[in-house]
């Protein structure tokens, strides 16, 4: 290669990587800039229909602009990988910031890193990287072809998907609502713990949880617990770290009198415990005596190692947990009764009800039951990008599979 080639002076047309990442750095420098001056959060953000029109409009002008300045060099360098890679690496490096550092709705120490979803560095980068990838998908659309059709479903499809999810933000809803057992609450708390009246009420009917049986646990600086199996019923031996615990009781249901724990069936909010010989690894006793979980009307009890540690019964982790509930809804003047589970939510006039909470000590005699509330009308377009995406991969690969028969 001859030395003596001079590189292209920056800002020099056509505009390469070089002046994308810089442009990327410099839109980051401003967003932060702005975040300090005019936090993000105090702007106003537009709903719906505002937010359909801005939407309409954003993909209109990029339409028009590719459609009739597609000789201009700016243009062309937007439908460039000179410009997606630049603004796909800041889009990136701002989702990986997000990703590692917690986020909140509240002021924290952090300061604007903490909330960078909702910040003028996330805008920037997502409006970037929303130009970008509009302008390359109209650039395909012309000459009409069977490789420019599916390029064109394939990048419409992923920009559509994330647009809608932008521009619809504003007006997804989402609260969560505590129901005492026998209540009917119109009421949630936001993100931001505000309290708000919901177009919806739910009546807890009923509540049901099931646990899986604690688990033993030597707890110091790091939690040591058994690698094996076991049931806390058949009277186990179980080898955790350096000692053995031999099980002689097993109470599912136990209430703690004078110095021990008697069976409790049918008495609420009692806890687990296990009467428990310690052994070493040669068989000679350490110490024994109960344990048992935290309850309602009850702390855990547990057994001081002599090397400083203690033995835990830990709590039982739920293997299920749902409610029966009556819902009312102010829109469709309709009562409905469902059951809502983990991963089973309800749906009422746009509404999806989830099961989110109980109280974790009382457990299946948890006196309330916890819902998350969302509403997101733009969930559905975000869906129809996603069909076209698929619909756009598919005829990929079958034109590919095609070409190699």
């Amino acid at each position: 290669m001859d030395s003596n080639i001079s590189r292209k002076p920056l800002w020099t047309i056509p505009w390469g990587f070089s002046e994308g990442f810089i442009i990327a750095f410099g839109l980051l420098l401003v967003s932060f800039g702005l975040e300090i001056i005019f936090p993000f959060s105090n702007v106003s953000k537009p709903h719906f229909p505002n937010s359909l029109y801005f939407l309409i409009g954003f993909g209109i002008f990029i339409f028009l602009t590719s459609f009739f300045f597609r000789s201009n060099s700016i243009v062309k360098w937007l439908s460039s990988v000179n410009s997606a890679i630049p603004a796909i690496t800041y889009f990136v490096f701002v989702v990986l910031l997000i990703g590692i550092i917690p986020q909140s709705n509240h002021h924290s120490h952090l300061g604007i890193f903490s909330s960078l979803l909702n910040s003028w560095v996330f805008f920037f980068s997502f409006i970037f990287l929303l130009l970008t990838l509009g302008f390359a998908t109209i650039s395909r659309l012309f000459p009409i072809s069977w490789k420019n059709f599916v390029f064109f479903l394939n990048h419409f499809g992923l920009w559509f998907c994330l647009a809608a999810g932008f521009f619809g933000a504003p007006d997804k809803q989402e609260a969560v609502m505590i129901v005492n057992r026998g209540d009917l609450v119109w009421y949630g708390n936001n993100d931001k713990g505000i309290k708000v009246e919901l177009p919806i009420a739910i009546e807890l009917l009923d509540f049901t949880a099931e646990f899986y049986q604690p688990k033993l646990a030597i707890l110091s600086d790091e939690i040591f617990t058994s690698n094996n199996e076991y049931d806390l019923s058949s009277s186990p031996e179980v080898l955790i770290d350096n000692i053995i615990v031999q099980v002689e009781k097993y109470l599912p249901k136990a209430f703690f009198v004078d110095s021990a724990f008697i069976n409790a069936s049918g008495v609420p909010f009692s806890s687990h415990a296990v009467y428990v010989k310690v052994f070493n690894k040669n068989y000679l006793l350490i110490t024994k005596g109960w344990l048992s979980t935290p309850s309602k009307v009850s702390n855990a009890h547990h057994i001081n190692l002599p090397d400083g540690r203690n033995l835990k019964l830990l709590p039982p982790e739920p293997k299920y947990f749902g409610s029966s509930i009556k819902v009312y809804s102010k829109v469709s003047e309709s009562v409905k009764v469902a059951r809502v589970e983990v991963n089973k939510p309800f749906i009422i006039d746009g509404w999806w009800v989830y099961q989110h909470s109980y109280d974790n000590l009382a457990g299946n005699e948890s006196s309330y039951s916890g819902f998350r509330v969302v509403k997101d009308p733009w969930m559905y377009a975000v869906y129809f990008g996603f069909v076209l995406m698929i619909i756009g991969v598919s005829l990929l690969l079958f034109t590919q599979s095609f070409k190699t028969k």
